[in-house]
């Protein structure tokens, strides 16, 4: 029996390991795709991974690695310390060459998540979700602002 062209066989997810800290290993991925709100169009959602405590940061959509960085520096690491490591998606912001040069000048080890295998960062998946309903709630009760 052979493979059809263009057909992989799928290996199993490796699972993460568990932290021991809160803060020193997180979680971080992009929400998209909103209203624009005070500037805002976009939220960088950072997950502890321990205590599945999440922080949103409002952003916009093109909004450049930099900024990220500096957003994530004076919103995470000035309060928590820098983490040990950060599990992310792929995204452009993330996989730059200067965001890479930033994390390794601070030891934060990165693991990039598979390409549209959004269940390998499930924990930054479900903080979108729930920020999400919140806000689907907080239109629907207060209106379009």
């Amino acid at each position: 029996m052979r493979n059809k062209t263009g057909e992989r066989k799928k290996g199993l997810l490796q699972p993460l390991p568990i932290p021991d800290a809160p803060w020193v290993d997180i979680a971080m991925d992009f929400v998209t795709g909103l209203p624009t709100s005070g500037g805002f169009d976009a939220v960088l959602v950072v997950v502890c991974r321990l205590r599945k405590r999440a922080r949103y940061l409002p952003t916009r959509k093109t909004t450049d690695a930099e900024e990220v960085a500096r957003r994530f520096f004076d919103s995470i690491v000035v309060i928590h310390g820098a983490p040990r490591s950060i599990v992310s998606d792929r995204d452009p912001k993330f996989i730059s060459k200067f965001w890479q040069a930033v994390m390794a000048s601070m030891h934060v080890e990165l693991r990039m998540t598979v390409s549209h295998r959004a269940q390998a960062d499930g924990q930054s998946e479900r903080q979108i979700r729930t920020l999400e309903d919140a806000l689907r709630c907080t239109v629907s009760h207060y209106g379009d602002n």
